[in-house]
């Protein structure tokens, strides 16, 4: 069972690099091109 909780443990960390990635991202490109973040909801 330690095997899983590593993999666990390996995904939860990529996600979490992808998700602030993607925020900076996101962040980086709403400050450049000057696009409101709301204009990206299209719920």
């Amino acid at each position: 069972m330690e095997g899983g909780v590593q993999l666990f443990g390996r995904v939860l960390a990529v996600w979490v690099f992808i998700t602030a990635a993607l925020f900076l991202l996101t962040g980086a490109y709403w400050g450049l091109t000057g696009v409101p973040p709301h204009t990206m909801r299209h719920g």
